[in-house]
């Protein structure tokens, strides 16, 4: 319980500093709610989407260099 208590704390700072988030949860556990929050296209638990969304933030991290 204490490790999720600290990881929303982690994402709750991430948010108040404007910072991009993007959640993996391949267990489909409490992040799987974040959908709501933020929107499905930054949160992903299924195979596909966690795919997608490394992909994109490895083409995102391409374009910087």
């Amino acid at each position: 319980m204490v490790k999720h208590i600290f990881l929303f704390y982690v994402i709750r700072e991430l948010f108040r500093r404007h910072s991009e988030v993007r959640l993996l949860d391949p267990k489909v556990s409490d992040l799987s709610f974040m959908k709501r929050v933020i929107g499905d296209d930054k949160v992903a638990d299924t195979k596909g989407q966690i795919l997608k969304q490394l992909r994109e933030a490895n083409n995102e991290m391409e374009e910087r260099f």
